[in-house]
């Protein structure tokens, strides 16, 4: 993969280079935004990569007795795929427009400004699915930033040690009920400020060590099935053909590790702050940023720096759900639409500038909602001016 900085872009790229360097499938413009060729991938890619999430959707649905499961994923899949058709089509027609605005093809007009308009595409699915989908790109936006930085494995451990503290405190510290879509994957109960100054008291009505027996056992299956749900989702389409992948995936290293990874975390968390009341000289607020950064040590079980976004993304949105209720700030559309326009333009342009720094997900997921249009684009204009 080319890293293409600034300067060496306006070195290979002259003023006569035309828009047709992206759709090379055709010479018209307004053909090569929305062309067959464009439509058919993107229903192909778009509607297979979301499927499995709405079928897996469509059966909790099931589940929790919900009416019209059938219905709402029928939409959900039709609409993603509108989603996707007007996120491609619009980015490749606003490449054009500002080729013909400003004349040429600039460093930014190729793709940040493009991507940015055709972010407005999130307007076509469903409020849950808009949330979701400013979430992920918002964290594959957090991921871009933390590989640009280069954050050794050492120094990762003890970063995700102080996030660990820092949301963990803010959620033992809360006065009511998260409201809003988060990942973190563990939430202390909220706790009775009347116990506050009970002393040598655990919240829980079990023992202490079967609280954190079952905690630990209990999270590490959850460890265990996010990771194998994660495998299953991104081997999707090659499941039918390789029925012996489903049970390699099912019994991966990977699956055990991330599981004993965020069972030990509960684990030590919860024994730590059963601990902890025992030991008066220690103030109740603090419980919670103690405990965290010690249950953060499990990290070294298995790095993953997915979950550390996860929690400055937690935080984050706690630290803005604080201040939007203490100065009254009321959550818009809008807000969410600018937070996934401009993340969506971020990642997409350093997908083609500096595809070595990208998010993972991000990378993936738009190669196979597009099936692989995305690559093309980026291999035909690396292989005709920068190769």
């Amino acid at each position: 993969m080319v890293t293409i900085s600034k300067e060496l872009f306006y070195e290979k790229i002259s003023q006569d280079v035309k828009c047709t360097v992206i759709h090379y499938w055709s010479k018209n413009c307004a053909g090569g935004a929305f062309s067959p060729y464009v439509i058919k991938n993107i229903i192909v890619g778009a509607g297979t990569f979301f499927l499995p999430v709405y079928l897996l959707r469509m059966y909790l649905d099931y589940k929790r007795k919900n009416k019209n499961v059938v219905k709402r994923f029928v939409l959900n899949e039709i609409r993603a795929i509108l989603y996707g058709i007007s996120l491609g089509g619009t980015l490749i027609m606003n490449i054009c427009l500002f080729k013909k605005l400003f004349g040429r093809i600039h460093y930014y007009n190729l793709i940040f400004m493009p991507a940015f308009i055709s972010g407005f595409s999130l307007l076509i699915v469903s409020h849950e699915n808009q949330v979701l989908n400013t979430l992920l790109f918002f964290n594959s936006f957090i991921e871009t930033l933390l590989n640009k930085w280069g954050i050794s494995s050492n120094k990762e451990v003890f970063l995700f040690m102080g996030l660990s503290g820092m949301l963990m405190y803010l959620l033992e510290n809360r006065t009511e009920k998260i409201d809003f879509t988060y990942f973190w994957f563990y939430t202390p109960p909220l706790r009775e400020h009347s116990l506050e100054e009970i002393k040598n008291s655990c919240q829980h009505e079990a023992t202490c060590q079967s609280n954190i027996f079952n905690g630990a056992l209990n999270y590490f299956l959850v460890g265990y099935g996010i990771n194998a749900t994660r495998s299953f989702l991104s081997n999707f389409k090659i499941l039918p053909k390789y029925p012996r992948k489903f049970f390699q995936i099912l019994f991966n290293k990977s699956n055990l590790t991330f599981g004993l990874f965020i069972g030990a975390y509960v684990g030590i968390y919860k024994f730590i702050s059963c601990y902890l009341p025992k030991f008066n000289k220690i103030k109740k607020k603090w419980h919670g940023l103690i405990s965290g950064i010690l249950a953060g040590c499990t990290y070294i079980i298995s790095p993953t720096l997915q979950v550390t976004v996860l929690a400055i993304t937690t935080i984050l949105q706690i630290l803005y759900d604080i201040i939007s209720k203490k100065f009254k700030i009321t959550n818009h559309f809008y807000q969410r639409l600018l937070i996934f326009s401009f993340t969506h333009a971020y990642n997409l342009h350093n997908k083609f500038f500096f595809p070595e720094t990208a998010s993972m997900y991000y990378f993936k997921m738009v190669d196979a909602c597009t099936n692989n249009v995305t690559k093309g684009i980026y291999e035909n204009l690396i292989s005709k001016y920068f190769m």
